[in-house]
């Protein structure tokens, strides 16, 4: 009787072991899922960060594109309303035939003497 009641602890003892063993296995499990949960939200706070500066961003770069295509619109226009070159041609030619420095006028009183010669 002896022999099975010392047997009888032992596997007590040794259950009991275990027992502790497993349960100190579930604490570190624990430990463990808690410290993953942790980093996980961690994690998706820094994305969700990133994600709001990311919108932000294309948010500027939309507005700055929109008032590229209005500024260029705006300079179409303009350049529409420039003269061309062939317009300019023209006024520059008629500016060389009135220019009083290479041009030769003649007053009322010469016309009139040369319709007298003329006469």
């Amino acid at each position: 009787m002896n022999v099975m009641l010392n047997s009888l602890v032992n596997r007590v003892n040794d259950n009991s072991k275990r027992i502790r063993e497993l349960e100190e296995s579930i604490r570190n499990l624990k430990e463990q899922l808690n410290s993953l949960q942790s980093e996980s939200l961690k994690q998706k706070k820094t994305i969700i960060e990133n994600e709001t500066s990311t919108k932000n961003s294309t948010k500027q770069i939309l507005d700055r594109l929109a008032n590229l295509e209005v500024d260029i619109d705006k300079v179409n226009r303009e350049i529409k309303d420039l003269i061309t070159r062939r317009e300019f041609k023209e006024i520059e030619n008629y500016l060389e035939l009135i220019n009083p420095i290479t041009s030769k006028f003649v007053t009322k009183k010469e016309v009139e003497e040369l319709i007298q010669e003329r006469l």
